[in-house]
Parts: C-alpha cells; sequence; structure tokens
C-alpha cells in the first residue's frame, strides 16, 4: 500500500528528475499523482505534464538541458555522462562535440539531448551530424523524447 506524500517531499524526491524544472513535479503532485507505488510509476504522468504545456514552456525546458559534455570541466560528469566516458575524448572528438554543440543550438535553439546510455562517442558524434541535418520541429520532438528517457533512466535508478 502506498501513501500520500506532502508537496515538499515529493517535488523534493521528484523535482530533479527532469533537469532544473521541478515545476513538473509540482504540477504531476498537484494533479494528485502523490502516491507512487515506486519512482517508476510517475514516468509516464510526468512525460505527459510535460506533453501538456504550451511549446514555449516545452522550449523552457530544453534550454535548461545542458550541452552533451558540457560538465566535463564544470563540475564533474552525471552518471548518464560518466558512463558514456566523455572524459576519455581525444581532443579531436571532444573538439568535435564542442562544435557540433554550438552548430546544433544555433540551429534550433535549445541543446542537442540525448540519451548517452550504451552508446560509443563515435556513434554518438555519428548520430549528432544525422540530426543536426533534421528540421526544427523534427528535432524539437526528438529532443523530447530523449528528455523523457533520460527521465525515466532517472526514475529507475531511484528503485
Amino acid at each position: 500500500m502506498t501513501t500520500k506524500t506532502s508537496r515538499e517531499a515529493f517535488v523534493a524526491k521528484f523535482g530533479g528528475v527532469y533537469e532544473f524544472s521541478p515545476w513538473i513535479a509540482e504540477r504531476l503532485f498537484d494533479q494528485g499523482e502523490n502516491a507512487p507505488a515506486s519512482p517508476v510509476d510517475v514516468a509516464g504522468p510526468m512525460a505527459a505534464v510535460v506533453e501538456s504545456q504550451p511549446m514555449e514552456l516545452q522550449l523552457t525546458l530544453l534550454r535548461a538541458q545542458p550541452d552533451l559534455g558540457e560538465r566535463i570541466a564544470v563540475a564533474g560528469l552525471p552518471e548518464e555522462q560518466g558512463n558514456f566516458g566523455l572524459e576519455y575524448c581525444s581532443q579531436h572528438q571532444f573538439d568535435a562535440f564542442l562544435s557540433l554543440n554550438k552548430q546544433y543550438r544555433e540551429a534550433f535553439g535549445f541543446p542537442y539531448i540525448v540519451v548517452v546510455r550504451d552508446r560509443t562517442r563515435q556513434q554518438l558524434l555519428d548520430e549528432f551530424r544525422k540530426r543536426i541535418e533534421h528540421d526544427r520541429a523534427t528535432e524539437f520532438r526528438n529532443a523530447l523524447n530523449q528528455l523523457h528517457q533520460i527521465a525515466r533512466i532517472r526514475l529507475e535508478a531511484m528503485t
């Protein structure tokens, strides 16, 4: 049996699932989704909160995400990027990621978002180069889908 938790506790637990966007957990709690049997049970409802928002708020969510590899020199690696091994990029690969990050942001107005789990650096670079050729609507959808997958991975890690 699950028990209800306070809004503060719920947001403290789930507010970071979508990075820098505790408003998603707040809205989910306010909708009555405050007693999940397990963290994974909120993955779908959290994604639904995001999908129900106006495009401008979704864009704000995407823009809150860091560039791929940005944290290497800044604050260490989050688990998702640490498993990918960005800290072991050659200078050439690292420069390619930085260049592609800049091109992507200029083209789409938000950072490149991708699940790095189970992909090599070369696979990520290849995918990055393909996705940068897409139109903005396609990449907006891709970015949201990838963000939902990242959220699910984070929720799975809580179990």
